[in-house]
C-alpha cells in the first residue's frame, strides 16, 4: 500500500524513505512514524519551511500514556529526517539523541501464566471484520514464544520465508540488517503449516503469512492491544510485578533456554554464541544480560554462575 505524504516536509521524508530502502533497510516502522510525524506538521505547522528547533521539540514531547523508549523511538526517526536534510544542504535542527530506560528485570512468564494466557488466546471470538484473526493470533504468539521472535519480525513474515517441510523460517533485514534462519520445533511448525493451509483456501496468493484482512500484515499496535485483551483474561492480571508485553515472549524464551541448558549441565559459554546467533542480536552482550535475568531469577543457579558473571558487561534492554 503506497503511503503519501502530504505536509511541508513531504518531499524530504520521501527522500530519506527511498534512501533507506536502496541501502537495503525494510524501513517500514519508521515510515509509519514519519507518517505520523507529516499529520502532525500538517495540523500544527502547514506553512513550516525550516525543519526548526520548535517543531522538533513539540514533537518529542513525551505523552502521558507513551513509555520512554516508545518516545525515543518517535525522535530517532526524526533525527534521521534531520540528518537527511541537512545532507541535502538544507536547514534542520538535530535533536540530542537520547538514552533508553536503565537496565531493569523484564517480565519473564511462568508455565502458569503462558497456559493461562494461550487458554485465552486460544478462544478468541470470530470477528467478520477480521475474520482470521482467531485463528492467526494464537499461532502468531506460539511462535513468538517458541522462537524468540521480535514483534516487528512475527508481524511482517511473508509466506515465501516459511519452509515449512525443513520447519525453518528466514527473517529478512531484521534489527542491524541482519539475516538468519530460525528453526521450529515439531509442534509448532504442524500449527503453522495447518494454519498456511487453511489460509490458503480463501487467499491462495497472499504475501503475508499472518494475515489481518484481505491479504494485509497485522501492526504492531494492533498486536500489542490484542495481548492486552488476552492477558487481562487471565487470573494473573494485575498481579505481577511487572505488566507483561509481547516483548516478554522474546526474555522468556532467552531465560528458559538457558535455565534448561544448566539443568542439562551444558556449559553456557559454548550455548551463549547459539542463542545469540539464533535470536538476531547485534552484540553478544544483548545475550549475555540474559545471565543476569537467570541469576536473580532462580537462585539456585547461583552458584554455577559466579565464575562466569565477572566475564559479563553491564548492558542495558535491547
Amino acid at each position: 500500500m503506497t503511503v503519501t505524504f502530504l505536509g511541508p516536509f513531504k518531499e524530504q521524508i520521501s527522500s530519506l524513505i527511498l534512501e533507506k530502502r536502496r541501502m537495503g533497510f525494510s524501513y517500514l516502522t519508521e515510515e509509519k512514524i514519519l507518517l505520523r510525524f507529516d499529520r502532525f506538521c500538517l495540523q500544527m505547522y502547514p506553512t513550516a519551511t525550516c525543519f526548526s528547533r520548535d517543531i522538533v521539540m513539540q514533537w518529542a514531547k513525551q505523552k502521558e500514556t507513551e513509555g520512554i523508549n516508545s518516545r525515543n523511538n518517535r525522535v530517532k526517526a526524526i533525527y534521521q529526517l534531520a540528518k537527511h536534510m541537512q545532507s541535502l544542504g538544507l536547514e534542520a535542527y538535530l535533536i540530542p539523541q537520547q538514552g533508553k530506560n536503565s537496565y531493569a528485570l523484564p517480565h519473564i512468564f511462568t508455565n502458569e501464566e503462558l497456559n493461562a494466557f494461550f487458554h485465552v488466546a486460544d478462544r478468541l471470538p470470530y470477528r467478520s471484520a477480521f475474520p482470521f484473526r482467531h485463528l492467526v493470533v494464537p499461532v502468531m504468539f506460539r511462535l513468538m514464544y517458541s522462537c524468540g521472535l521480535r514483534l516487528s519480525e512475527a508481524c511482517y513474515l511473508k509466506r515465501k520465508e516459511f519452509d515449512l517441510s525443513k520447519g525453518e523460517i528466514r527473517v529478512l533485514q531484521s534489527k542491524g540488517r541482519k539475516d538468519r534462519l530460525v528453526y521450529l520445533s515439531d509442534d509448532v511448525s504442524a500449527l503453522c503449516l495447518r494454519l498456511d493451509r487453511f489460509l490458503h483456501q480463501f487467499l491462495p496468493q497472499r504475501e503475508w503469512f499472518f494475515v489481518s484482512r484481505c491479504d494485509r500484515a497485522y501492526e504492531k499496535t494492533s498486536i500489542c492491544r490484542i495481548f492486552n485483551s488476552i492477558w487481562q483474561e487471565t487470573m494473573f492480571y494485575g498481579k505481577t510485578p511487572i505488566k507483561p508485553s509481547t516483548h516478554s515472549f522474546r526474555h522468556t524464551f532467552a531465560v528458559h533456554c538457558l535455565k534448561r541448558w544448566m539443568m542439562d549441565g551444558d556449559p553456557i559459554e559454548h550455548r551463549l554464541k547459539y542463542l545469540s546467533l539464533y535470536m538476531g542480536h547485534t552484540s553478544l552482550s544483548y545475550t549475555q544480560h540474559y545471565i543476569h535475568f537467570v541469576e536473580e531469577l532462580f537462585p539456585l543457579f547461583k552458584d554455577k554462575l559466579k565464575d562466569f558473571d565477572r566475564l559479563l558487561p553491564e548492558v542495558s534492554h535491547e
